[in-house]
């Protein structure tokens, strides 16, 4: 009997090559995943902004503005500087949602609201002075101060409202936010 030496006769089962690997190896490239995440994790938790204060809503005075379609607004507002350095307050932009809309408004400058204490005596509701732009934060300290904003609703609609936001904003952060 003659065997061919071709290699399509081959049928010896200890002579038949396979190939040493096929397609790309998984487990490597989940090692190589799994270390890119974590190295990720890492660095977002070294590098994410950590909140530097914490702010909230002391207390908040609505009145109506003739003809009463429109509301003027006194919110004492308290920042808590958490850090160890001292923050430099920017300003603030409150945002007011009722039960069909969301608006936003920045505060009349601190200028203004001795002038709009007097238009509307009744709105006052606290005794603390207009937060002032670059008012600095001590760490470890609370600064309280007011400012006064306008939204174009009712005053029963204020009343009503869903909630009330501020961003409070210092230089070189990220805002810090509170609801009431």
């Amino acid at each position: 009997m003659h065997m061919s030496s071709s290699p399509m006769h081959l049928s010896d089962p200890q002579h038949v090559e396979k190939p040493e690997r096929e397609g790309l190896a998984i487990v490597p490239v989940l090692v190589v995943v799994g270390v890119l995440a974590l190295a990720g994790l890492a660095a977002y938790s070294v590098l994410k902004p950590s909140a530097v204060a914490t702010a909230s809503i002391e207390k908040v005075n609505a009145v109506e503005m003739p003809p009463g379609d429109r509301v003027v607004v006194e919110i004492e507002l308290a920042m808590t500087n958490t850090t160890d350095k001292p923050l430099k307050y920017h300003s603030t932009e409150i945002k007011l949602a009722t039960a069909n809309q969301e608006f936003r408004d920045e505060p009349a400058s601190s200028g203004e609201v001795p002038r709009i204490r007097q238009s509307y005596p009744a709105l006052k509701v606290s005794d603390e002075a207009p937060l002032r732009q670059d008012t600095m934060v001590n760490p470890g300290a609370t600064v309280k101060g007011v400012v006064i904003v306008a939204f174009p609703v009712k005053k029963a609609d204020f009343d009503a409202r869903k909630s009330l936001e501020a961003g409070v904003f210092f230089y070189d952060q990220s805002p810090v936010r509170t609801k009431k």
